[in-house]
This record gives structure tokens, C-alpha cells and sequence, in this order.
């Protein structure tokens, strides 16, 4: 959709405030990260890849960007060469990414009966931690899928409604709803 919504609008510039960027189960509950730059461009893909860059982000790991790679909108890999300044002079090494599979593409000569499996053995999804949950219902409330349910005060998420927009992860107040990735997709893609 947000490619959709840049495509029809076509802004001729693009500026992106990353003087402080956010590390971890962000947005509502992540931990704040000076980076350092404010970015400027007539591509709005460019500039997405060289955020990711700059965060040492797998841009496959982005779904607005496979979403406009699919399309052609986006190449496949930065050039650096007409960045004004050197991207690398302030590359963050260190900053903490939640790493996910977003776009798992399921099917082709897989059995019909096999491809939910996959789904569950693979796919993130959110997660509330009890320890931490103190049962507000905000993520019921946010969620646009219906998804969501309070059972004795604390979440309970109907999977086959689950779109996985985070968006319940992104307005817990207490930062108890987290991006769970299945114990499988961990070891195809520890980081």
C-alpha cells in the first residue's frame, strides 16, 4: 500500500530525519539511537536502501522494499557512488535490528497440506510476554484484524485472523507485545 500511495502521489523530494532512530521492539517500546543524519532524495527506494544500509539492515528484510524491488521500482542493490559524502563514515555496526522473515513465499510443488506448516515453522508473529503485560487491552483495541481478544485480562490472538502488521506490538504501552520468530526461522537466519 505504501508503495501504492508513493506511486500515485510522486513527491519530487524525499527527507528522511534520522538524527535519532530507534533500536529494538521499536516503535513504542524501543530504545532511542542517535545516528546522526538527515537524508535527502528524488528516489524514495535510494533512500530507503540507504537507510537500511546505514542500520545494517538486510533490505530483504524490509517489506516495502521487496514490495518495490517485485515491481522494478527498486534496484536490487545501492549505488553508493551518488551518495554526496562517504555512507560509510557513519555506518552504526552495532545497531540492534529486529531481524524477521517478512516475505515467505509458500508454495509451487509443495503439498497443499504442507504449506500451513510452513507458515508456523517460519513466519513471525507477535507474542505477548506475561511478565510483562499488565492487561490494558490496547492491543485489541489497535489491531485492525479483529485479531485480538482479552481472556483474563491478557491477549489472546486468534492466528487465522493475525494479518502481522505489529501494529499491537508498536502501541503497547508496557512493551509486553513482541516479534516472535519460530525457533525454525531462527536457525535459517540467526541474526
Amino acid at each position: 500500500m505504501l508503495v501504492d500511495i508513493n506511486e500515485y502521489l510522486r513527491p519530487r523530494l524525499y527527507i528522511t530525519d534520522a538524527v535519532t532512530g530507534m533500536e529494538g521492539n521499536g516503535p513504542a517500546s524501543g530504545t532511542p539511537r542517535k545516528i546522526g543524519a538527515l537524508l535527502a532524495g528524488t528516489d524514495p527506494y535510494d533512500l530507503d536502501l540507504l537507510c537500511a544500509h546505514i542500520i545494517g539492515l538486510d533490505p530483504g528484510q524490509v517489506p516495502t522494499i521487496v514490495a518495490a524491488m517485485e515491481r522494478g521500482l527498486c534496484p536490487k542493490e545501492m549505488d553508493l557512488s551518488e551518495i554526496a559524502g562517504d555512507p560509510e563514515d557513519f555506518v552504526i555496526r552495532d545497531f540492534q535490528n529486529i531481524r524477521q522473515l517478512w516475505n515467505i513465499e509458500f508454495g509451487g510443488n509443495m503439498p497443499g497440506w504442507l504449506v500451513p506448516l510452513g507458515r508456523m515453522a517460519l513466519q513471525a508473529r507477535p507474542r505477548a510476554e506475561r511478565r510483562t503485560c499488565i492487561g490494558c487491552g490496547r492491543c485489541g483495541q489497535v489491531c485492525p484484524a479483529g485479531a485480538i481478544t482479552m481472556v483474563n485480562k491478557y491477549p489472546s490472538i486468534d492466528r487465522e485472523k493475525c494479518i502481522r502488521c505489529f501494529c499491537c506490538q508498536e502501541f503497547c504501552p508496557e512493551g509486553a507485545m513482541k516479534v516472535h520468530r519460530p525457533l525454525v526461522a531462527r536457525m535459517l537466519n540467526p541474526r
